[in-house]
């Protein structure tokens, strides 16, 4: 081929158009419905009312709420399990409020309440019964009344409560871990003025636990080597403040006063009992 041939001219390349987006079709209530069909949409259930006032309540509503939601339709084993947990957690402030609101807790509430805060000292009350073991087997050989602090000093009995425990010599916290201690500046049992024992109500064997049952005219009853004393509750139950002293102050009568922490399981304030000596009797060592 030579070079006159003149060159074919070269043909252009054609843009593509550009394409319309196709028009999109409208979703109509019967693919609504296809949809609702394949994807069901969660059945929930209203809430009832007694939740409803139930989540409105301070501390209580909120606790309640967080552990049992209004929630959906869930299976019964979910809704068993909620309804516990619901139940522990109210249980559980209401023993952590139990020290400054115990006293207003309705009777179905308080009780087991109560009760709660005794099993959770499962672990004081074994060395309580192990100590009063102990106690026991001392407090048998004495044949005169021991001074020293932790020494078993006398057998307290309050029938009326059902009370029996020993009493050591003094109220020092490991004193008190026998679970009731004499006032060691006040007189010892039988003799002239007020004597004066502590004991605890929640831990520790809890032997005044329920001293605020005792009434006028019920016995308490010490026992020590020498001797065995009845006293009479003189005067009901009243509550002081923790720094009133005066409630162990002497007496010019023989008298005796128990005081414990009040309410269970606060040290806020302090119970009081007061009785007179009625009965007085030396005992031997083999009745002792």
């Amino acid at each position: 081929m030579s070079d006159d041939t003149p060159n074919k001219p070269t043909p252009r390349k054609r843009k593509p158009a550009p394409r319309k987006p196709a028009p999109q079709r409208e979703r109509s209530t019967t693919d609504a419905i296809t949809v609702g069909a394949s994807e069901p949409a969660p059945a929930t259930q209203p809430v009832a009312s007694w939740r409803q006032r139930l989540y409105r309540v301070p501390v209580i509503g909120t606790a309640a709420y967080v552990i049992w939601p209004p929630r959906q339709k869930t299976s019964w084993f979910r809704r068993s399990l909620s309804a516990v947990l619901a139940v522990i957690a109210i249980l559980g402030i209401g023993m952590a409020a139990y020290p400054w609101a115990g006293g207003s807790y309705p009777g179905f509430f308080r009780v087991p309440v109560e009760q709660l805060i005794a099993w959770s000292n499962f672990l004081s009350d074994l060395q309580h019964n192990k100590i009063q073991g102990e106690l026991a087997k001392e407090f048998a050989g004495l044949h005169g009344l021991a001074l020293r602090e932790g020494d078993p000093l006398t057998r307290i009995e309050i029938p009326a409560i059902s009370v029996d425990t020993i009493v050591v010599q003094g109220t020092s916290p490991s004193a008190l871990r026998a679970g009731a201690g004499h006032y060691p500046n006040t007189p010892l049992p039988g003799q002239r003025g007020n004597v004066a024992i502590a004991g605890h109500r929640t831990t520790y064997g809890r032997p005044f636990n329920r001293i605020n049952e005792l009434k006028v005219g019920d016995s308490i009853i010490l026992t020590t080597p020498v001797g065995r004393y009845t006293y009479t509750v003189s005067r009901s139950p009243w509550i002081t403040t923790p720094y009133d002293w005066s409630v162990i102050t002497n007496t010019a009568d023989p008298e005796l006063t128990l005081t414990a922490c009040n309410p269970k399981g606060s040290a806020a304030q302090r119970i009081i009992i007061r009785a007179k000596l009625t009965k007085s009797q030396p005992v031997t060592h083999q009745q002792a």
